[in-house]
């Protein structure tokens, strides 16, 4: 699904397979693919990517890239795409979501427990099967959990 926004009131349009830059508080940029968006768009998973970049980055290099040179793959929430504050760069060519496949993510529950966590293709907020898995095996899946954008662009300013 290729949930796009439409633009009103000067709000921006973004969907599954765009590009997008991070400014980051101590300087520079972070990029980021959208892979996944659920019908609202309010929920997105992402693809964040180094190296700390002086300039915006341009579509040409980023277009490069692929999911194994990701820092993170993420949820996170769409404020700062939905309000500009994250520029929109442009869409992937030959955009293909199988390319850029949903994570499995897993957290470590109140008890210690640690839980593999799957969520829907079509809609990222909607989780559809948690497991027990073992402290090794989490350590190969994404983070779970739901970033805000600024929280995100600190922890990848941190990072980079």
């Amino acid at each position: 699904m290729n949930a796009k926004k439409s633009k009103q009131g000067g709000k921006q349009t973004y969907g599954e397979g765009d590009w997008f830059a991070m400014p980051l508080k101590s300087g520079g940029f972070a990029a980021g693919l959208i892979a996944r968006a659920s019908k609202r768009g309010r929920v997105l998973v992402g693809y964040f990517f180094g190296p700390r970049r002086k300039v915006t980055p341009t579509l040409p290099d980023l277009e490069k890239l692929s999911p194994s040179d990701a820092e993170f793959v993420l949820k996170f929430g769409d404020f700062s795409l939905h309000s500009g504050e994250w520029p929109i760069l442009g869409h992937q060519s030959f955009w293909n979501r199988m390319d850029w496949p949903m994570p499995t993510f897993a957290r470590v529950d109140d008890q210690g427990n640690c839980i593999r966590v799957q969520y829907s293709e079509e809609d990222p907020s909607q989780c559809i099967g948690e497991e027990l898995c073992s402290i090794e095996e989490s350590r190969h899946y994404s983070e779970d959990g739901l970033f805000g954008s600024h929280l995100l662009a600190s922890r990848l300013d941190k990072c980079l």
